[in-house]
This record gives C-alpha cells, structure tokens and sequence, in this order.
C-alpha cells in the first residue's frame, strides 16, 4: 500500500511503504450505510519524524488506485519513537456543514438536490452549499442601507475568497452575483459586487433582500471546498415541497435521510483528487 501526505499549504509527500522493519502500521474501513450517516476511518502509527499535521490530506493506493483518502483529525504521540494519525473519510466534513434557509419545490430532481455545480435559476445543490456557503453569522456591517448593500472584510482579492465566483439565494433559487469595475457602481447596479484587496462589497435591494446575509444567503464557490462531489445519481424526483432552514441539520444527515428516504443507497468513491458520491438502489459497503 502506497500512503501519501499533503500538510495544508504544503505540497505532498510520500511515506515509505509499511514493513515490521520500518514499523510502519496502516488500516482503514468502510462503513455500510443504513439510515444513520457514520464516515469512514483510518489510522497510521509513523516514526515521529515524519512532519504529518493535523487536518493533513492522506491518500492510500494500490497499484495507482485509490483505494482511501482523508484527512488528519487528530494524533497521538505513543512514545519517544511513533505517532498514531486518526484519519476520517473527507466526507466526515459534511458533518460539519449546515444549509441556510430556503426551500426545495415540489419536482425538484434529486440529481439538482444533491449536485456540487452552479446550476443557475434552480435550487442550490447540497454539495455546492457544503464547499461554499458563507455561513449564517457571518459579520458583516451595512455600508449603505438605502440601497443594501453590505462590506465583508477579509473577504477580497487577497483572501481566500480571492476572485471566486459569488452567488445568492434568491427564496429558493441560486442567482449569480456579477462584479463591478467601481465601487460607486454599486449606487446604481442591482445585485451585484465589488472587491478591492481586503473587503467584499455586496448589494442586493430587492423585497427578499432585508436580512439576507442572516439567512445563509451567500454562496462562495469552493471557499470551503471538501473535494466532495456528486458521481452517478438516479432520476428520482422530489414528492412535496421540502423547506430547509438554517443551521438545523448537517449536510450529511440530510443527505442521508433523502437518499434513504427514496429508497436508495449511497455509496463513497474515492479518486487522487476528489471523492465521489454515488447513489444508487444496490446496498452496500460506503
């Protein structure tokens, strides 16, 4: 088994490969989902000197496949010689991830439910909320209330929000957020943005608009990227309006409970890059 480390910020490196000489221990498991989410989990015993951080990305393959990837949660020092990693599947970070208010309508597919894409003038999909949403309680302050429009600081071109594609939650459906070249543009150019170094800019005047921000209203896309994306997935529908509010559930409860709900299965697909969330109707192992 081949393991690799990527430290946050840093780039990866490779660990040499486990034998009793090296003392050099590795195991990992799936879990089977029923209709409680429950991630994957991993460890790694290492010699102390092997610079592993915590929330450091490991990858495990064979013969150039993957067959694990995840992240550092924490480790433990076992003696003057070895540490012990506990790794977590990277989908344990859905645990950690809320959605903002807003609701899903009637007919909704459960492809547009559960997508990590931008799908402009539909709901916004579980898996682009979860790599992007900026949270609800996020401050900001009203630069402009006769208009709307709100500053974020630390959120400019030299953050990690950097220049990613922004979006809002229009009620129940994801709506672009265009930039503007001037910051007095904003007096006169509905639902748009402008970012200088440090701040975003944000105005949005419209009746829905009061509050917004207190909503989880804004998406920025892949701020908080889990690498997790949607694989195959049926073409069920949704059966009634579903109304999601903000900070009640964790992405991965609900995400559990519509694919159960439906009568499928969800299955984790791990690729170098990107773990995949499969659905389908044949039960088995994550």
């Amino acid at each position: 088994m081949d393991i690799q480390i990527k430290n946050p910020g840093m780039p990866p490196f490779k660990v040499e490969r486990p034998t009793k000489k090296n003392g050099i221990k590795w195991s990992f498991n799936a879990q089977k989902i029923t209709d409680t989410f429950r991630a994957r989990e991993g460890s790694i015993t290492l010699p102390r000197e092997i610079p592993a951080k915590q929330f450091a990305e490991v990858l495990f393959a064979e013969s150039g496949k993957t067959a694990f990837r995840g992240y550092v949660e924490q480790y433990d020092i076992d003696n003057k010689r070895t540490k012990t990693l506990t790794i977590q599947g990277m989908e344990k970070q859905l645990e950690y991830r809320y959605t903002p208010d807003f609701f899903y309508p009637d007919g909704t597919t459960l492809s547009k439910i559960f997508t990590h894409a931008a799908t402009i003038n539909d709901p916004p999909g579980l898996l682009l909320i979860a790599n992007g949403l900026v949270p609800p309680g996020r401050e900001y302050t009203v630069r402009d209330v006769t208009n709307n429009t709100i500053r974020l600081t630390d959120a400019g071109t030299e953050s990690r929000y950097s220049n990613r594609n922004l979006y809002y939650i229009d009620y129940k459906y994801l709506k672009e957020l265009p930039t503007v070249h001037d910051i007095g543009e904003l007096a006169y150019i509905d639902k748009t943005h402008f970012r200088n170094a440090t701040d975003l800019y944000i105005r949005i005047d419209h009746d829905y608009s009061r509050s917004w921000m207190d909503h989880g209203g804004l998406i920025c896309d892949g701020v908080n990227d889990t690498t997790i994306r949607l694989g195959t997935c049926p073409t069920g529908t949704l059966s009634g309006d579903l109304p999601i509010r903000a900070m009640e559930d964790n992405i991965a409860d609900l995400i559990t409970d519509l694919v159960t709900g439906h009568g499928y299965h969800m299955h984790w697909r791990d690729t170098a890059k990107y773990l995949y969330l499969d659905i389908d109707d044949v039960e088995g192992r994550s």
